[in-house]
């Protein structure tokens, strides 16, 4: 299996270098280099220091990100191609595609690939515009759509894509509750994430609860789910991975409900800072947890805690 990804050609300041391969940094800029991996180079940059390190480590994870992501799922390292026309250079048999970068127009060349059942979208231009390109992969598996600048109108395409089996949508801040109200049609549909979508809210939560297959469901960062959208996805009772990180406005209210969540497997309540010592017996219900992730600043005890380490004696329980 080829991969491809594509990296765009970002500048780097010129007062900027990263040591050991513009440039080595002088002793002194070294001593005080506080991340350890660049250096300012020349007396006028020392006022810009942190910044300009900020700049270089943000360009890095943007870099990154998508590697990582795509390491997470198949363990091997992606070729690195120069730019969205390299596209035309796969066959068309591969099966993962890791883009960055691309436009629309590039969408062109996914019609070739007729036997396609992974694509990755990273930090690409991707509109409403090159949604039907994607829809007309109709052997797409797996889906994960990061940064794209889409709307209801474009991410509703994606009903079409019948045999989708997983869906993640991170950073789509132009999508709502109203552009995902396909999801139930998508019947093998097992896994969907959503990360940093501001137009979504506790209609999300019935929206999901009416998909038949899904057994692992990661919102994050979605300000607009509350308690009630918590009692409402403990109804998914074929729930076995939950990840609400960084909902902020689910509190002891919300999670009181998923004691009905008996198959959960793991559960990750990182940000959800007001949970109290209430929640914890209702955990301790959950006894085919494998991992417990609680967030760290709640004001948990540590009698409480010792409690429900004792009620999960299998489970992995991090803070």
């Amino acid at each position: 299996m080829r991969v491809l990804a594509w990296v765009p050609s970002w500048k780097i300041p010129r007062h900027l270098a990263l040591r050991g391969v513009d440039q080595p940094a002088t002793t002194d800029h070294a001593h005080h280099s506080k991340f350890g991996i660049f250096a300012p180079m020349g007396d006028a940059a020392n006022g810009k220091k942190l910044k300009d390190k900020l700049i270089l480590l943000g360009l890095a994870v943007l870099i990154v990100a998508p590697f990582a992501i795509y390491w997470g799922i198949s363990r091997q390292a992606p070729d690195v191609a120069g730019s969205g026309s390299d596209l035309s250079l796969l066959d068309s048999g591969d099966k993962l595609i890791v883009s960055q970068g691309l436009s629309d127009d590039d969408l062109d060349e996914l019609a070739r690939f007729e036997n396609l059942e992974e694509l990755q979208l990273h930090y690409s231009k991707i509109t409403d515009a090159g949604m039907p390109k994607i829809a007309g992969c109709k052997t797409l598996k797996r889906l994960i759509l990061m940064s794209v600048h889409v709307t209801d109108n474009g991410v509703a395409e994606l009903a079409l894509l019948t045999g989708l089996e997983e869906l993640v949508l991170i950073g789509t801040e132009g999508v709502s509750n109203d552009g995902l109200s396909f999801l139930p049609k998508l019947t093998k549909l097992t896994r969907f994430e959503l990360q940093q979508c501001a137009g979504t809210d506790n209609g999300l939560a019935q929206i999901l609860s009416d998909c038949p297959a899904l057994t692992h469901v990661r919102l994050q960062s979605i300000r607009g789910l509350t308690n009630a959208g918590a009692k409402t996805l403990a109804n998914m009772s074929g729930l076995k991975w939950l990840v609400l990180d960084f909902c902020l406005h689910i509190n002891d209210d919300g999670a009181k409900h998923f004691g009905a969540l008996t198959g959960l497997e793991m559960l990750s309540l990182h940000g959800l800072d007001e949970l109290t010592d209430a929640s914890l017996p209702t955990f301790a219900k959950l006894k085919s947890l494998k991992k417990l992730e609680l967030p760290l600043h709640a004001e948990f005890t540590d009698d409480a805690l010792a409690r429900l380490h004792t009620e999960l004696p299998d489970c992995e329980i991090n803070r």
